[in-house]
């Protein structure tokens, strides 16, 4: 809950739904809750549309993608740029179950009127990751 990455899983088309999301994916988007973005087709929050299939296709191919960015819109249509890194998630006959997705947000369309009006995300972020990559896990005997 106090990480700011987006962290989401979805299934793939014809279905193609949000199953699980994290407090920072509904903040990130602008959503009021956990349920109401759960509602929102995955689709309806790219800038352009026609990129989701690219990356789904990817995914089917490969098993994953990295460190790819992506503009989305929010609830109320700001950009976000964003970086995703998706893993997909297989079932014992080798088909997707579905994707984890973490995303992380790189910069902000502002809502001034300005085509060239953007705003870093809050850096906290990297903190973040860095204090969890650092953390070692201590077992005892």
């Amino acid at each position: 809950d106090n990480i700011s990455i987006g962290i989401y899983r979805s299934t793939l088309n014809p279905l193609n739904r949000y199953i699980q999301v994290n407090p920072a994916m509904v903040k990130m988007f602008g959503f009021d809750s956990e349920d109401e973005l759960l509602n929102i087709k995955p689709e309806d929050l790219y800038n352009d549309p026609s990129e989701m299939p690219l990356l789904l296709d990817e995914i089917r191919d490969r098993g994953y993608i990295r460190d790819r960015e992506v503009c989305f819109i929010n609830k109320n249509g700001a950009q976000i740029w964003c970086s995703i890194t998706a893993n997909a998630e297989y079932d014992y006959e080798g088909y997707i179950k579905w994707i984890w997705r973490h995303t992380i947000e790189i910069l902000r369309k502002l809502n001034t009127g300005s085509p060239n009006s953007y705003a870093p995300p809050r850096a906290d972020w990297f903190v973040q990751v860095q204090r969890h990559r650092m953390s070692p896990t201590i077992t005892t005997p």
